[in-house]
Protein backbone atom coordinates (compact mmCIF):
# COMPACT_ATOMS: atom_id res chain seq x y z
CA UNK A 1 0.00 0.00 0.00
CA UNK A 2 0.85 3.44 -0.44
CA UNK A 3 0.04 5.18 2.83
CA UNK A 4 0.05 8.60 4.16
CA UNK A 5 -0.02 9.17 8.12
CA UNK A 6 -0.81 12.34 8.83
CA UNK A 7 -0.23 14.24 12.41
CA UNK A 8 0.00 17.35 14.45
CA UNK A 9 0.31 17.89 18.19
CA UNK A 10 3.46 17.37 20.95
CA UNK A 11 5.35 14.76 20.83
CA UNK A 12 2.83 12.77 22.75
CA UNK A 13 1.06 12.68 19.52
CA UNK A 14 3.75 12.15 16.91
CA UNK A 15 5.23 8.80 18.63
CA UNK A 16 2.33 6.77 18.62
CA UNK A 17 1.91 7.81 14.58
CA UNK A 18 5.88 6.84 13.83
CA UNK A 19 5.13 3.58 15.24
CA UNK A 20 2.71 2.74 13.38
CA UNK A 21 4.37 4.26 10.31
CA UNK A 22 7.57 2.01 11.37
CA UNK A 23 4.62 -1.31 11.73
CA UNK A 24 3.13 -0.48 8.25
CA UNK A 25 6.92 -0.54 6.56
CA UNK A 26 7.68 -3.46 8.27
CA UNK A 27 5.19 -4.92 6.73
CA UNK A 28 6.12 -3.96 3.01
CA UNK A 29 4.15 -0.61 2.95
CA UNK A 30 5.28 2.82 1.64
CA UNK A 31 4.53 5.78 4.05
CA UNK A 32 4.98 9.11 3.69
CA UNK A 33 4.56 11.34 6.83
CA UNK A 34 3.46 14.68 7.17
CA UNK A 35 3.42 16.35 10.34
CA UNK A 36 5.00 19.80 11.51
CA UNK A 37 8.71 21.44 9.87
CA UNK A 38 9.66 21.06 13.75
CA UNK A 39 9.61 17.05 13.35
CA UNK A 40 11.33 16.34 10.48
CA UNK A 41 14.62 14.95 11.90
CA UNK A 42 12.74 12.87 13.96
CA UNK A 43 11.07 11.52 10.88
CA UNK A 44 13.75 10.89 8.51
CA UNK A 45 16.20 9.62 10.67
CA UNK A 46 13.69 6.34 10.45
CA UNK A 47 14.01 6.44 6.52
CA UNK A 48 10.23 7.71 6.26
CA UNK A 49 9.96 10.52 3.55
CA UNK A 50 8.55 13.37 5.23
CA UNK A 51 6.28 15.82 4.10
CA UNK A 52 6.17 19.90 6.04
CA UNK A 53 2.20 20.05 6.84
CA UNK A 54 1.65 23.59 9.10
CA UNK A 55 1.38 24.43 11.18
CA UNK A 56 4.74 24.67 12.79
CA UNK A 57 5.71 23.66 16.84
CA UNK A 58 5.27 27.38 18.51
CA UNK A 59 8.57 28.92 19.38
CA UNK A 60 8.04 29.23 23.35
CA UNK A 61 10.75 32.25 22.54
CA UNK A 62 8.85 34.09 19.92
CA UNK A 63 5.43 33.18 20.60
CA UNK A 64 4.79 32.69 24.76
CA UNK A 65 1.35 34.11 25.15
CA UNK A 66 0.17 31.18 22.54
CA UNK A 67 2.32 28.60 24.26
CA UNK A 68 0.36 29.85 27.55
CA UNK A 69 -2.57 29.94 25.65
CA UNK A 70 -2.35 25.84 24.43
CA UNK A 71 -1.82 24.63 27.76
CA UNK A 72 -4.72 26.96 29.82
CA UNK A 73 -6.81 24.36 31.57
CA UNK A 74 -10.03 25.86 30.63
CA UNK A 75 -9.37 27.24 27.01
CA UNK A 76 -6.22 25.35 25.65
CA UNK A 77 -7.90 22.60 23.18
CA UNK A 78 -10.18 26.25 21.95
CA UNK A 79 -7.07 28.10 21.52
CA UNK A 80 -5.08 25.09 19.70
CA UNK A 81 -7.42 24.28 16.88
CA UNK A 82 -8.75 28.08 16.36
CA UNK A 83 -5.37 29.83 16.65
CA UNK A 84 -2.75 27.45 15.79
CA UNK A 85 -4.33 24.54 13.64
CA UNK A 86 -7.20 26.39 11.37
CA UNK A 87 -5.57 29.16 10.44
CA UNK A 88 -3.01 27.19 8.05
CA UNK A 89 -5.52 24.46 7.40
CA UNK A 90 -5.61 25.44 3.70
CA UNK A 91 -2.17 26.01 3.68
CA UNK A 92 -1.96 22.27 4.37
CA UNK A 93 -4.39 21.30 2.43
CA UNK A 94 -2.42 22.49 -0.70
CA UNK A 95 0.53 20.18 0.91
CA UNK A 96 -0.65 17.12 1.41
CA UNK A 97 -3.08 16.94 -1.41
CA UNK A 98 -1.07 15.60 -4.29
CA UNK A 99 0.35 13.00 -1.92
CA UNK A 100 -3.37 12.54 -0.51
CA UNK A 101 -4.15 11.56 -3.99
CA UNK A 102 -1.88 9.40 -4.77
CA UNK A 103 -2.42 7.50 -1.77
CA UNK A 104 -4.01 3.62 -1.25
CA UNK A 105 -5.12 4.98 2.36
CA UNK A 106 -4.74 8.55 4.53
CA UNK A 107 -4.42 7.68 8.41
CA UNK A 108 -5.51 10.89 9.98
CA UNK A 109 -4.66 11.76 13.17
CA UNK A 110 -7.33 14.31 15.68
CA UNK A 111 -5.98 17.73 14.30
CA UNK A 112 -5.10 17.03 10.44
CA UNK A 113 -7.79 18.10 9.28
CA UNK A 114 -6.74 18.78 5.78
CA UNK A 115 -5.11 15.15 5.14
CA UNK A 116 -9.05 14.12 5.89
CA UNK A 117 -10.23 16.52 3.28
CA UNK A 118 -7.95 15.88 0.65
CA UNK A 119 -8.49 12.06 1.25
CA UNK A 120 -12.32 12.51 1.07
CA UNK A 121 -12.02 14.76 -2.07
CA UNK A 122 -10.19 12.18 -4.07
CA UNK A 123 -11.94 9.62 -2.58
CA UNK A 124 -9.28 7.75 -0.81
CA UNK A 125 -10.11 6.00 1.61
CA UNK A 126 -9.26 7.66 5.25
CA UNK A 127 -8.34 6.10 8.53
CA UNK A 128 -8.69 7.85 11.61
CA UNK A 129 -6.47 7.33 15.29
CA UNK A 130 -7.35 7.79 18.78
CA UNK A 131 -5.31 8.25 20.86
CA UNK A 132 -6.73 8.81 24.34
CA UNK A 133 -9.79 7.56 25.80
CA UNK A 134 -11.43 11.08 26.24
CA UNK A 135 -11.60 11.78 22.42
CA UNK A 136 -14.34 8.85 22.34
CA UNK A 137 -16.94 10.96 24.15
CA UNK A 138 -18.89 7.76 25.64
CA UNK A 139 -21.99 9.01 27.49
CA UNK A 140 -21.21 5.33 28.84
CA UNK A 141 -18.07 5.82 30.25
CA UNK A 142 -17.97 9.82 30.35
CA UNK A 143 -14.95 11.71 29.79
CA UNK A 144 -13.23 14.39 32.17
CA UNK A 145 -13.41 17.20 29.46
CA UNK A 146 -10.57 19.79 30.10
CA UNK A 147 -12.64 23.59 30.19
CA UNK A 148 -15.98 22.06 30.33
CA UNK A 149 -17.85 24.48 33.31
CA UNK A 150 -18.61 21.88 35.92
CA UNK A 151 -17.40 18.91 34.28
CA UNK A 152 -17.48 16.44 37.46
CA UNK A 153 -21.07 17.73 38.22
CA UNK A 154 -21.53 16.85 34.34
CA UNK A 155 -20.34 13.07 34.61
CA UNK A 156 -22.84 12.18 37.08
CA UNK A 157 -25.39 13.28 35.22
CA UNK A 158 -27.60 10.07 34.10
CA UNK A 159 -27.55 8.63 30.28
CA UNK A 160 -29.99 10.91 28.57
CA UNK A 161 -28.69 14.34 30.37
CA UNK A 162 -24.85 13.11 29.25
CA UNK A 163 -26.28 12.69 25.73
CA UNK A 164 -27.60 16.38 25.77
CA UNK A 165 -24.43 17.30 27.52
CA UNK A 166 -22.57 16.16 24.67
CA UNK A 167 -24.58 17.26 21.77
CA UNK A 168 -24.30 21.11 23.18
CA UNK A 169 -20.37 20.44 23.53
CA UNK A 170 -20.67 19.42 19.73
CA UNK A 171 -22.56 22.56 19.07
CA UNK A 172 -20.09 24.66 20.48
CA UNK A 173 -17.16 23.12 19.03
CA UNK A 174 -18.41 23.82 15.99
CA UNK A 175 -18.73 27.40 15.93
CA UNK A 176 -14.54 27.12 15.78
CA UNK A 177 -14.67 25.19 13.26
CA UNK A 178 -15.92 27.22 10.75
CA UNK A 179 -13.36 27.98 8.15
CA UNK A 180 -13.10 23.96 7.93
CA UNK A 181 -16.72 24.50 7.16
CA UNK A 182 -15.61 27.04 4.60
CA UNK A 183 -13.31 25.13 3.52
CA UNK A 184 -15.11 21.86 2.78
CA UNK A 185 -17.98 23.70 0.94
CA UNK A 186 -15.57 25.32 -1.59
CA UNK A 187 -14.29 21.55 -2.15
CA UNK A 188 -17.61 20.96 -3.05
CA UNK A 189 -17.72 18.57 -0.36
CA UNK A 190 -20.85 19.51 2.06
CA UNK A 191 -21.50 19.26 5.78
CA UNK A 192 -19.73 17.33 7.82
CA UNK A 193 -21.70 14.13 8.89
CA UNK A 194 -21.16 14.82 12.37
CA UNK A 195 -19.02 17.28 15.07
CA UNK A 196 -15.44 16.67 13.32
CA UNK A 197 -14.46 17.46 17.19
CA UNK A 198 -16.38 15.00 18.56
CA UNK A 199 -18.03 11.73 16.89
CA UNK A 200 -17.50 12.65 13.65
CA UNK A 201 -13.79 12.61 13.76
CA UNK A 202 -13.99 9.05 13.58
CA UNK A 203 -13.85 7.53 10.06
CA UNK A 204 -16.72 5.74 8.68
CA UNK A 205 -14.70 2.78 7.24
CA UNK A 206 -12.21 1.95 10.70
CA UNK A 207 -10.98 4.54 14.00
CA UNK A 208 -7.67 2.79 15.22
CA UNK A 209 -7.89 3.48 19.20
CA UNK A 210 -4.34 3.54 20.19
CA UNK A 211 -4.53 2.82 23.98
CA UNK A 212 -4.81 0.27 26.36
CA UNK A 213 -8.54 -1.86 26.77
CA UNK A 214 -7.06 -2.07 30.53
CA UNK A 215 -6.72 1.54 30.75
CA UNK A 216 -10.72 2.12 29.44
CA UNK A 217 -12.02 -0.83 27.78
CA UNK A 218 -14.57 -0.42 24.81
CA UNK A 219 -18.23 1.55 25.38
CA UNK A 220 -21.53 0.40 23.50
CA UNK A 221 -21.69 3.68 22.57
CA UNK A 222 -18.44 3.86 20.64
CA UNK A 223 -18.65 4.77 16.88
CA UNK A 224 -19.23 1.80 14.67
CA UNK A 225 -15.44 0.88 13.40
CA UNK A 226 -13.63 1.27 16.23
CA UNK A 227 -10.46 -1.17 16.76
CA UNK A 228 -9.00 -1.25 20.21
CA UNK A 229 -5.28 -1.51 19.82
CA UNK A 230 -3.34 -1.13 22.88
CA UNK A 231 -0.87 1.11 23.85
CA UNK A 232 1.90 1.48 20.42
CA UNK A 233 5.37 0.45 22.25
CA UNK A 234 8.01 0.85 20.11
CA UNK A 235 11.44 0.75 21.19
CA UNK A 236 13.07 2.13 18.21
CA UNK A 237 11.24 5.29 19.34
CA UNK A 238 10.58 4.84 22.83
CA UNK A 239 14.46 3.42 24.19
CA UNK A 240 17.81 5.42 23.90
CA UNK A 241 20.77 5.80 25.74
CA UNK A 242 20.72 8.21 29.24
CA UNK A 243 23.48 11.00 29.85
CA UNK A 244 26.47 10.02 31.71
CA UNK A 245 25.50 11.96 34.35
CA UNK A 246 21.98 10.77 35.15
CA UNK A 247 23.16 7.41 34.55
CA UNK A 248 25.71 8.37 37.16
CA UNK A 249 22.90 9.65 39.68
CA UNK A 250 21.09 6.96 39.44
CA UNK A 251 23.54 4.59 40.35
CA UNK A 252 24.93 6.49 43.30
CA UNK A 253 22.03 6.17 45.15
CA UNK A 254 18.24 4.75 45.88
CA UNK A 255 15.73 4.49 42.93
CA UNK A 256 14.33 8.64 43.19
CA UNK A 257 11.36 10.25 42.02
CA UNK A 258 10.82 11.65 38.53
CA UNK A 259 9.30 14.68 37.64
CA UNK A 260 8.42 15.64 34.10
CA UNK A 261 5.74 17.35 32.31
CA UNK A 262 6.35 15.56 28.85
CA UNK A 263 6.81 17.58 25.90
CA UNK A 264 4.03 19.85 25.54
CA UNK A 265 3.14 21.34 29.07
CA UNK A 266 7.50 21.91 29.40
CA UNK A 267 7.50 24.38 26.56
CA UNK A 268 5.21 26.80 30.00
CA UNK A 269 6.59 24.85 33.26
CA UNK A 270 5.61 27.98 35.68
CA UNK A 271 6.89 26.64 38.83
CA UNK A 272 6.73 23.30 38.50
CA UNK A 273 10.26 22.81 38.40
CA UNK A 274 11.06 24.96 41.39
CA UNK A 275 7.87 23.12 43.47
CA UNK A 276 9.21 19.70 42.58
CA UNK A 277 12.53 20.39 43.85
CA UNK A 278 11.06 21.24 47.34
CA UNK A 279 8.55 18.82 47.33
CA UNK A 280 11.36 16.28 46.80
CA UNK A 281 13.71 17.35 49.68
CA UNK A 282 10.49 18.04 52.02
CA UNK A 283 10.02 13.88 51.72
CA UNK A 284 13.79 13.24 51.92
CA UNK A 285 13.77 11.37 48.58
CA UNK A 286 15.89 11.81 45.92
CA UNK A 287 14.49 13.20 42.54
CA UNK A 288 15.48 13.32 38.83
CA UNK A 289 13.78 16.31 36.93
CA UNK A 290 13.39 16.71 33.58
CA UNK A 291 13.04 20.13 32.78
CA UNK A 292 12.84 20.43 29.33
CA UNK A 293 14.95 21.70 26.83
CA UNK A 294 14.64 25.43 28.01
CA UNK A 295 15.71 24.21 31.70
CA UNK A 296 14.15 26.11 34.18
CA UNK A 297 12.57 29.47 34.76
CA UNK A 298 13.92 30.48 38.06
CA UNK A 299 15.71 30.01 40.92
CA UNK A 300 14.99 25.93 42.16
CA UNK A 301 16.75 24.49 45.64
CA UNK A 302 19.45 22.86 44.49
CA UNK A 303 20.92 19.98 46.60
CA UNK A 304 22.77 16.57 45.75
CA UNK A 305 19.72 14.42 45.77
CA UNK A 306 18.54 16.67 42.90
CA UNK A 307 19.75 15.77 39.88
CA UNK A 308 17.78 18.71 36.76
CA UNK A 309 18.25 16.86 33.25
CA UNK A 310 16.68 18.50 30.38
CA UNK A 311 15.45 15.23 28.75
CA UNK A 312 15.79 10.98 29.02
CA UNK A 313 13.75 8.93 27.45
CA UNK A 314 10.27 7.59 29.56
CA UNK A 315 10.40 4.28 28.96
CA UNK A 316 14.11 3.75 30.15
CA UNK A 317 14.19 5.97 33.14
CA UNK A 318 10.76 5.49 35.07
CA UNK A 319 11.52 1.77 35.40
CA UNK A 320 14.54 2.74 37.47
CA UNK A 321 12.47 5.38 39.76
CA UNK A 322 10.11 4.70 42.82
CA UNK A 323 7.74 7.08 41.44
CA UNK A 324 6.91 9.18 38.84
CA UNK A 325 4.79 12.64 38.71
CA UNK A 326 3.78 13.82 35.50
CA UNK A 327 1.25 16.03 33.79
CA UNK A 328 -1.14 13.24 32.47
CA UNK A 329 0.04 13.57 28.84
CA UNK A 330 -1.42 9.75 27.04
CA UNK A 331 2.05 9.71 26.06
CA UNK A 332 3.84 10.11 29.31
CA UNK A 333 1.20 8.03 31.41
CA UNK A 334 1.80 4.75 29.21
CA UNK A 335 5.16 4.48 29.56
CA UNK A 336 4.26 5.35 33.52
CA UNK A 337 1.82 2.71 33.18
CA UNK A 338 4.57 0.07 31.55
CA UNK A 339 7.17 0.94 34.10
CA UNK A 340 5.27 -0.67 37.27
CA UNK A 341 5.72 2.63 38.99
CA UNK A 342 3.34 4.29 41.40
CA UNK A 343 2.09 7.88 39.88
CA UNK A 344 1.19 11.34 40.67
CA UNK A 345 -0.70 13.21 38.02
CA UNK A 346 -0.37 16.98 37.98
CA UNK A 347 -3.00 17.50 35.05
CA UNK A 348 -2.94 20.69 33.39
CA UNK A 349 -5.04 20.83 30.03
CA UNK A 350 -6.45 18.78 27.52
CA UNK A 351 -7.07 15.09 27.71
CA UNK A 352 -4.71 14.99 31.26
CA UNK A 353 -7.88 15.23 33.65
CA UNK A 354 -9.33 12.08 32.30
CA UNK A 355 -6.14 10.36 31.76
CA UNK A 356 -5.53 11.38 35.18
CA UNK A 357 -8.85 9.89 36.51
CA UNK A 358 -8.87 6.69 34.99
CA UNK A 359 -5.29 6.24 36.17
CA UNK A 360 -6.60 6.93 40.09
CA UNK A 361 -9.76 4.69 39.15
CA UNK A 362 -6.64 1.64 38.05
CA UNK A 363 -5.65 2.10 42.08
CA UNK A 364 -2.11 3.43 40.70
CA UNK A 365 -2.19 6.82 40.92
CA UNK A 366 -2.87 10.22 42.78
CA UNK A 367 -3.77 13.67 41.43
CA UNK A 368 -3.00 16.77 42.01
CA UNK A 369 -4.38 19.28 39.79
CA UNK A 370 -2.07 22.01 38.30
CA UNK A 371 -3.51 24.90 40.03
CA UNK A 372 -2.98 23.49 43.83
CA UNK A 373 0.18 22.25 43.04
CA UNK A 374 2.74 23.41 45.87
CA UNK A 375 5.73 21.72 47.58
CA UNK A 376 3.64 20.64 51.08
CA UNK A 377 0.63 19.63 49.19
CA UNK A 378 3.27 17.27 46.48
CA UNK A 379 5.09 16.27 49.65
CA UNK A 380 1.86 14.86 51.09
CA UNK A 381 1.13 13.18 48.01
CA UNK A 382 4.16 11.75 47.60
CA UNK A 383 3.98 9.94 51.49
CA UNK A 384 0.48 9.01 50.85
CA UNK A 385 2.58 7.02 47.53
CA UNK A 386 5.54 5.82 50.00
CA UNK A 387 3.12 4.60 52.81
CA UNK A 388 0.50 2.91 51.48
CA UNK A 389 1.83 -0.18 49.51
CA UNK A 390 -1.14 -0.99 47.40
CA UNK A 391 -0.31 1.59 45.16
CA UNK A 392 3.20 0.08 44.33
CA UNK A 393 1.30 -3.40 44.22
CA UNK A 394 -1.43 -2.81 41.60
CA UNK A 395 0.94 -1.03 39.63
CA UNK A 396 3.31 -3.81 39.76
CA UNK A 397 0.60 -6.28 38.27
CA UNK A 398 -0.79 -3.87 35.42
CA UNK A 399 2.66 -3.02 34.27
CA UNK A 400 3.61 -6.54 32.34
CA UNK A 401 0.14 -6.49 30.90
CA UNK A 402 0.56 -2.89 29.36
CA UNK A 403 4.03 -3.35 28.78
CA UNK A 404 3.03 -6.40 26.14
CA UNK A 405 0.94 -4.26 24.20
CA UNK A 406 1.82 -3.77 20.70
CA UNK A 407 -0.91 -1.57 19.57
CA UNK A 408 0.74 -0.38 16.27
CA UNK A 409 0.97 -3.71 14.70
CA UNK A 410 -2.41 -5.07 15.44
CA UNK A 411 -3.75 -2.13 14.17
CA UNK A 412 -1.45 -1.95 10.56
CA UNK A 413 -3.25 -5.56 10.66
CA UNK A 414 -6.79 -3.58 10.75
CA UNK A 415 -5.84 -1.10 8.18
CA UNK A 416 -4.80 -3.78 5.66
CA UNK A 417 -7.73 -5.80 6.12
CA UNK A 418 -10.02 -2.70 6.03
CA UNK A 419 -8.49 -1.57 2.26
CA UNK A 420 -8.15 -4.98 1.06
CA UNK A 421 -11.94 -5.48 1.46
CA UNK A 422 -12.56 -1.99 0.07
CA UNK A 423 -10.53 -2.80 -2.85
CA UNK A 424 -12.01 -6.48 -3.48
CA UNK A 425 -15.74 -4.68 -3.58
CA UNK A 426 -14.50 -2.65 -5.93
Amino acid sequence: MRVLIAALGSLGDLHPHLALALALTDRGHRVTFATSEAYRERVECFGLPFLAMPPDVPDVRKQPGLVRAMMDPRRGTERVVRELVLPSVGDAWRRVEPTAAASDVVIVGLLAFAARLAAEFHGVPWVSTALQPSVMFSAADPSLISGLPAAEAVRRLPLPLQKVALATAGLLADRWMEPLAQLRDQLGLGPFSGSPLLHGQHSPVLSVALFSPRFAPGMPDWPAGVVECGFPFDRRIDGGELSAGLEAFLASGPPPAVFTLGSAASLEPGDFIEVSARAAIEVGARAVILSGKDGPRGPYPAADSIWLEPWAPHAVVFPRSWAVVHQGGIGTLSHALASGRPMLVVPHAHDQPDNARRAAALGVARVLPRVRYRADRAARELRALARNPAYSSRARTLAPVIARERGAEVAAVAIESVVAGMANVT
